[in-house]
C-alpha cells in the first residue's frame, strides 16, 4: 500500500562530484499507526489503519504480540480476545502467537494449542511447532508444572538436553524418565543424560529407568560409553558407598537387557535397535565383575561377611569359605558357622566341603602353638561326620570319607599323651565311617593306618601311665626289656597293659607275656590273682583252632616248672627265705590245681577238647607235680618243714627228713630228759604217720625210721619195743623180719 519512488541525485561541491540513490515513499501514515501501537492504543490504531487503507491484521498481530510480551499470563478474558483476534491474522502468525501465549490455567492453553492446530492444517512445518509446545506442555504437566507460572514460559523454550542433566544432578530419576520417554531427541545423548547422577542416586529406579527406556533404544555405537559408565557407577558404589548390591543392580543390566518388540515390517526392522541382541558379545569383561558384585552381595546379605569389590578379587572362592569358618572364635559356634554358612556357600560355588575342611584343619595344626587346635578340629570333625551320617557309597560320599579319615589321622597323629576325650570319640566315629566305605582302596589304606596309630597311641598313653613316657617305641630293641619290667609292675590291670605291648611288637610272645606276668604274682604270693589271670587267659585266648586250646595249658606248665626250678635252687635259711618259700608253694598249688580244672574241661568240654594222647601226657604231669608240690604245701604248713620238690625225689633226701620230723618234733624231746632212755615207746602221733606217709613211707617203714631215730638218740628201751612191734607186724613175713632186725641191729651197733 506504501508507494515508493526511486531517484538518483548528482552533487558538484569544490570539484567532487557525487551520485547519490534517494527514495520517497509514504511513510506519514505507517509511522503514525506504529506510534499508536507503541503506544497500545489499539482502537485508535485500528481507526487510523482503516481511515488510511491499512490491514487491520497488522494492529492484530501487534496487539497478539504485546500480548505475548506482557509479564505473566494473561487472564481468562484475555484468552478469548486473543483467540478472537488471531482469525484476523496470517497463520503462521497465528499458530506463533498462540504457541507463546501464557495463558492463565491448562485449560486455556490447551484451548490455544487446539486453535494453533487448527491453523496449521497440513503444514508439517506449523504442525511440528504445535505438536513440539503440545508435547512440552504434556512433559511440564507430568514434571509437576503448573502453567500459571512463569517457568513455564522458559521450560516451553529450554533446552531440554540441559534440564536432563541438571535433573540428573539432583538425582531425579523420575524426571529424567519423563523427559528420556517424551522426547526422542534426547536419546542421540545418552552418556550425557545417564552420566550427571550422583553417586548416591536410587539405584533401584535407576536400574528399572535404563532397563525398561533406556538400553531398548541404544543404538550399536552407543553402547561402549554407556558400559563402561555402568562399569565404573559399579564400582564406585561398591568402593564408596559399601553398596554391592546396588551395584550388582546396574551390572546385571547388562546381563539381562530389555528386547524390543517384535518387527513386523521391513521398514520396522530397519528402525528397532538390535543392539541388545549383541551385548553379550560386546561386553564380555563384565561378566565377571558382575559374578563378583552377586558373591559380594550374597556375602553381605546371607553370610554377614563384608569384602570390597578389591578383597574379592584377591580371594578365591575357597579362601572366602574358609574365610566363614576363620572368623568363628569360639569353636564351640563352628557347627553353625559350618552348617548355616560355610557349606551353603561352598555349594553356591560348586566346592567340595570335605577337601576345604581338610585344608583347613591341617593349616590351622601348622599354626597352632601345642594343642590350641584342638577344639576347632574336632569341632569341624564332627560336623564332618554328621554330613556322613547313614550316607551311601558315592564317588563324591567316598572323598567325603576320605578327607574325614585324613583329618582324623593327622588329629591323632599330633595329640598329645593322653588325649582326650573328644580325639578318641572323634577316632572311632572316623574308624567307623572308613569301614563303612572300605571298598575304595585309599579308604582301606586309611582305616589300616588310622588303626595303627591308634594302637600306637594306646600304647604310649599306657606306658606314661606306667611312667615310661620318655620311651621311643620305635626302638624294638627295648621291647623285651619293658616285657620284662612291666610284667612285674603292681596293679589289677597290668595284664592288659603287657599284651598291648606285646601286641605292638611281632616278635613278642603273648605266652611268654602270661608267663613273666604268673612269675611276678608267684613271687608276691597273690593266689587270688594268680588264679584270676589263669581264667582270664583261658577265656581270652580260648578258641576253636589247637594252638589256642593249648596257650593256657602251656602257660601254666611253664609257670609249674619255673617255681619247681626255683624251689629247688632256693637256699633254707632265715625267716625271710621261709616266707618266700611259702609264696612260691601257695603259688604253685594254685596253678597246679587250676592246670587240673583246664585239664578237665578239656576231657569234658567237645568245644575245647584235646588229642587222648595230649590230654594223658597233661593228666601225668598234673600227678607227678601234685606228689611233689602237694607234698611240699603239706609238709610246710603241717610239719613247718621247707622241702623242695627235687628232694621229695630222692629216697635219700626223703629218709633224712623224716628222721629230722622225729627228732625235732617227737623224739628229741624224750632224748632231752634224763629218764628217757629207760622209757618204753609211747605211741606214733598221728601227725607225725601223715608227715610221713606224705614222704611216701609206709607204715613198717616209719617203724623202722623211728627205731634208727630212737638208737641215735640213744633211746635203746624204746628201740628195742620198736622192734618188737615190728616183729609182731611182720606176721611170718621172715625175709622182711630179718631185714628189719638186721637194721636194727646195724643200729645198735653203731650206738654201742
Amino acid at each position: 500500500d506504501v508507494t515508493t519512488v526511486l531517484f538518483a541525485e548528482g552533487v558538484a561541491d569544490a570539484g567532487v562530484q557525487r551520485l547519490f540513490l534517494r527514495r520517497l515513499h509514504e511513510a506519514v501514515p505507517m509511522e503514525r499507526l506504529d506510534h499508536f501501537l507503541r503506544a497500545s492504543r489499539f482502537a485508535e490504531a485500528l481507526a487510523f489503519a482503516d481511515a488510511h487503507g491499512i490491514s487491520a491484521a497488522v494492529v492484530y498481530h501487534r496487539r497478539l504480540t504485546a500480548m505475548v510480551q506482557s509479564d505473566g499470563a494473561v487472564s481468562e478474558s484475555a484468552v478469548d480476545v486473543a483467540l478472537e483476534l488471531a482469525q484476523h491474522i496470517e497463520d503462521e502468525d497465528a499458530v506463533d502467537v498462540c504457541t507463546r501465549l501464557l495463558a492463565p490455567s491448562l485449560n486455556d492453553t490447551i484451548r490455544l494449542l487446539a486453535y494453533a492446530r487448527r491453523r496449521a492444517g497440513a503444514e508439517n512445518r506449523l504442525r511440528k511447532r504445535v505438536e513440539d509446545v503440545e508435547r512440552r506442555l504434556g512433559t511440564w504437566s507430568a514434571l509437576g508444572g503448573q502453567d500459571r507460572d512463569s517457568a513455564w514460559a522458559e521450560f516451553r523454550v529450554a533446552d531440554l538436553a540441559a534440564n536432563v542433566r541438571a535433573y540428573a544432578a539432583q538425582g531425579d530419576v523420575a524426571r529424567v524418565a519423563v523427559l528420556w520417554r517424551r522426547h526422542a531427541g534426547l536419546r542421540r545423548d545418552v552418556a550425557g543424560a545417564v552420566q550427571g547422577f550422583p553417586l548416591d542416586t536410587d539405584s533401584a529406579a535407576l536400574a528399572v529407568w535404563l532397563r525398561a527406556e533406556v538400553l531398548p533404544t541404544l543404538q550399536p555405537a552407543q553402547w561402549p560409553a554407556v558400559v563402561a559408565w555402568i562399569e565404573q557407577r559399579a564400582r564406585a558404589l561398591e568402593a564408596r558407598l559399601q553398596r554391592p548390591a546396588d551395584a550388582l543392580q546396574l551390572v546385571a543390566l547388562l546381563d539381562h537387557p530389555a528386547q524390543p518388540a517384535p518387527a513386523l515390517t521391513p521398514q520396522q526392522l530397519v528402525d528397532t535397535p538390535r543392539s541388545s541382541a549383541r551385548l553379550s558379545h560386546s561386553v564380555p569383561e563384565c561378566v565377571f565383575l558382575r559374578q563378583q558384585l552377586a558373591d559380594i552381595a550374597h556375602l553381605h546379605s546371607a553370610h554377614g561377611l563384608v569384602l570390597t569389590l578389591d578383597a574379592h578379587a584377591q580371594l578365591s572362592y575357597s579362601a572366602i569359605a574358609t574365610a566363614l569358618l576363620d572368623r568363628v572364635v569360639a569353636p564351640e559356634l563352628l557347627s553353625v558357622a559350618y552348617a548355616e554358612h560355610f557349606a551353603p556357600y561352598a555349594r553356591r560355588h560348586a566346592l567340595d566341603c570335605a577337601e576345604l575342611v581338610h585344608a583347613y584343619c591341617i593349616a590351622d595344626m601348622d599354626a597352632s602353638v601345642g594343642g590350641a587346635w584342638e577344639p576347632r578340629v574336632l569341632a569341624l570333625l564332627s560336623c564332618l561326620h554328621s554330613d556322613m551320617s547313614g550316607a551311601q557309597p558315592t564317588a563324591a560320599r567316598t572323598g567325603h570319607a576320605r578327607a574325614l579319615g585324613a583329618v582324623a589321622l593327622e588329629a591323632m597323629r599330633r595329640s598329645a599323651i593322653p588325649w582326650s576325650s573328644g580325639v578318641d570319640e572323634a577316632a572311632q566315629k572316623a574308624l567307623e565311617v572308613l569301614d563303612r566305605f572300605g571298598s575304595d582302596d585309599e579308604v582301606a589304606v586309611l582305616a589300616r593306618e588310622a588303626r595303627e596309630q591308634l594302637r600306637l597311641m594306646r600304647l604310649k598313653r599306657m606306658l606314661r601311665a606306667h611312667g615310661l613316657g620318655d620311651a621311643h617305641i620305635s626302638d624294638t630293641r627295648m621291647a623285651g626289656a619293658v616285657l620284662q619290667w612291666l610284667a612285674r609292675r603292681p596293679g589289677a590291670d597290668v595284664m592288659r597293659d603287657v599284651l598291648q605291648l606285646v601286641d605292638a611288637y611281632h616278635h613278642l610272645s603273648r605266652t611268654a607275656a602270661y608267663v613273666l606276668r604268673l612269675q611276678a604274682l608267684c613271687e608276691t604270693g597273690d593266689t587270688d590273682a594268680v588264679a584270676a589271670l589263669i581264667g582270664f587267659i583261658d577265656s581270652e585266648e580260648h578258641g576253636v583252632q589247637p594252638v589256642a586250646r593249648l596257650v593256657p595249658l602251656e602257660v601254666a606248665r611253664r609257670t609249674l616248672c619255673w617255681t619247681r626250678d626255683l624251689l629247688d635252687s632256693m637256699a633254707f635259711g632265715a625267716d625271710a627265705s621261709r616266707e618266700l618259700f611259702r609264696r612260691h608253694v601257695a603259688s604253685a598249688v594254685v596253678v597246679l590245681r587250676a592246670l587240673e580244672a583246664l585239664a578237665a574241661r578239656r576231657a569234658e568240654d567237645p568245644a575245647c577238647a584235646l588229642a587222648p594222647a595230649e590230654l594223658a601226657r597233661l593228666r601225668t604231669f598234673v600227678a607227678v607235680n601234685d606228689s611233689t608240690l602237694g607234698a611240699a604245701w603239706q609238709l610246710l604248713e603241717d610239719g613247718g618243714l621247707m622241702v623242695s620238690p627235687g628232694e621229695l625225689d630222692q629216697p635219700s633226701a626223703r629218709a633224712q627228713i623224716l628222721a629230722d620230723i622225729l627228732r625235732q618234733q617227737w623224739l628229741g624231746a624224750y632224748a632231752d630228759d634224763a629218764r628217757g632212755a629207760a622209757l618204753g615207746l609211747p605211741m606214733v602221733p598221728p601227725r607225725i604217720r601223715a608227715l610221713a606217709a606224705m614222704l611216701r613211707f609206709s607204715e613198717p617203714q616209719l617203724n623202722v625210721a623211728v627205731t634208727l631215730a630212737c638208737l641215735r638218740l640213744r633211746l635203746f628201751t624204746m628201740a628195742l619195743d620198736m622192734s618188737q612191734q615190728l616183729v609182731d607186724a611182720v606176721d611170718g613175713d621172715l625175709p622182711y623180719a630179718l631185714r628189719a632186725l638186721a637194721a636194727c641191729e646195724r643200729g645198735v651197733a653203731a650206738y654201742l
